[in-house]
């Protein structure tokens, strides 16, 4: 997962100088810039998966959480799927993938088994996955590789409107 960091050191030692609204200002910019990269990341990763999404799960599981105060903020964007991370990374021989999940794509692409038993052709694939692993396919690391000047953008004019409104009601 790629990171982002952002020195506001200068700002925030700027809001401080005005106490009662300084600190405030930065919190709220900041933690709407987040917001908004996160979602950015999001609808991204979420046009990545749709590429290759089978049921649509994975794509639809795909959140985002802004968490942390103050001038601490983390965005997270993940998956609420237990297989998100062997789609995203691929698999080594070994891994077992959910059969639930199995099932689902087999019901929904029409491919029952030799006698139109779904569990059957999912279990033949599931030990077909365990036997020979799978590619990744990437959908999350893009989304934030592709758009990091952009990620990057969003937090500078965040920290850029929070210097201007401090600056303008300290006058």
């Amino acid at each position: 997962m790629a990171a982002v960091s952002v020195d506001a050191s200068d700002v925030v030692e700027f809001a401080k100088q005005m106490p009662l609204f300084g600190p405030a200002i930065v919190e709220r910019e900041i933690g709407g810039a987040m917001v908004e990269a996160g979602e950015l990341i999001r609808r991204e990763a979420m046009m990545n998966a749709n590429t290759f999404a089978n049921t649509g799960t994975l794509k639809n599981s795909i959140r985002r959480r802004v968490f942390g105060t103050g001038f601490s903020r983390v965005v997270e964007v993940g998956v609420g799927v237990e297989y998100g991370a062997p789609v995203e990374f691929g698999t080594r021989a070994g891994y077992t993938p959910p059969l639930a999940a199995l099932e689902l794509w087999v019901r929904q692409k029409g491919r029952p088994g030799p006698a139109g038993d779904e569990r059957a052709a999912a279990v033949k694939i599931q030990r077909a996955i365990r036997a020979k692993g799978t590619k990744a396919q990437p959908f999350l690391n893009p989304a934030v590789d592709d758009n990091m000047t952009e990620i990057e953008a969003i937090l500078d004019r965040a920290l850029s409107v929070a210097t201007t409104k401090i600056a303008k009601i300290g006058r």
